[in-house]
């Protein structure tokens, strides 16, 4: 079995502590988005106690439309299968060819079939400080199906993650552009500390099937975009949906997925110069997580 495998297809066991969550991205057409999550933890989730707890939700003829939030019950036998009394998903096959299905209240939302965007898309990380540990599997795979009927060729993006620890402040992003490149960046920082970890930015050129290194990033807010900034990058952001998700135990949390299109890119070291021009919109998801919960 492949390591991905491996890992998404096992329920994992969980200390008081722990958190597990599965959280899928598909971006069929420009400004589309389609956002599920399964969440497993001891924390209470906008004032849910259940253990485990999922979402859905779509953006389309720029409306949002939020499915609600439900208590779930997972299985992992030879796939995944999440299912409450509103919907069912279900992830079926072997890295990196999957079979994707989501329905809700009898209607088909999303179904169709994966396989590699580009080579070494697959993230697959462990960390260890002390006592907690971290583990997590980052992707984008190309997608073949439908989404409210529609016929679709996109990326969706795949993450899992396994925290057995304390919830920490972070920013991460996946942005797909037409011609099939990538651009992806993280950072967790830690005032107290006066550093970051986890931080990177990359970007996969679908022109040369090549994925450059664009070194560690800054992350800054205005009220209406997020200025993205490396020694190769200069990025802006400009939100146009979100839904905030807040958690509680041995502290507060907030987790906020905006979806985002690239207003400005200019990607530029020793081999390529890559812009808004070349590139046109990108579309992804951005994640910015604050407080501390353990």
């Amino acid at each position: 079995m492949h390591a991905v495998d491996e890992f998404l297809f096992c329920k994992a066991d969980l200390p008081c502590y722990g958190k597990e969550w599965y959280y899928f991205v598909l971006s069929p057409n420009k400004g589309e988005q389609a956002v599920y999550w399964l969440l497993r933890s001891q924390m209470k989730t906008q004032g849910s106690a259940h253990k485990e707890i999922d979402s859905a939700w779509f953006y389309k003829n720029q409306t949002l439309t939020e499915l609600g939030r439900a208590p779930s019950h997972m299985k992992t036998a030879k796939g995944i299968r999440i299912s409450n009394d509103a919907r069912t998903f279900e992830l079926r096959g072997s890295y990196p060819h999957y079979a994707i299905r989501l329905t809700h209240e009898g209607s088909v939302l999303l179904e169709g079939r994966t396989k590699q965007a580009y080579a070494k898309s697959a993230e697959l990380s462990n960390s260890r400080v002390l006592a907690f540990n971290t583990r997590v599997y980052n992707d984008v795979l190309n997608f073949s199906g439908t989404f409210l009927e529609d016929n679709v060729e996109s990326h969706i993006i795949i993450q899992k993650a396994v925290v057995n620890g304390p919830f920490l402040p972070w920013r991460w992003s996946r942005l797909s552009f037409e011609d099939g490149s990538v651009l992806g960046f993280s950072k967790i920082p830690i005032p107290k500390l006066k550093r970051d970890f986890a931080n990177y930015a990359y970007f996969y050129d679908a022109t040369d099937y090549k994925t450059h290194d664009l070194g560690c990033v800054s992350v800054e807010q205005s009220p209406k975009q997020w200025q993205i900034q490396s020694k190769n990058l200069e990025l802006i952001l400009e939100p146009y949906a979100k839904q905030l998700t807040t958690f509680e135990a041995r502290g507060s949390f907030s987790y906020e997925v905006n979806l985002v299109r690239t207003k400005e890119v200019l990607i530029k070291n020793r081999t390529i110069t890559r812009s808004t021009r070349d590139l046109g919109t990108g579309y992804g998801p951005f994640e910015n997580a604050n407080g501390f919960v353990l």
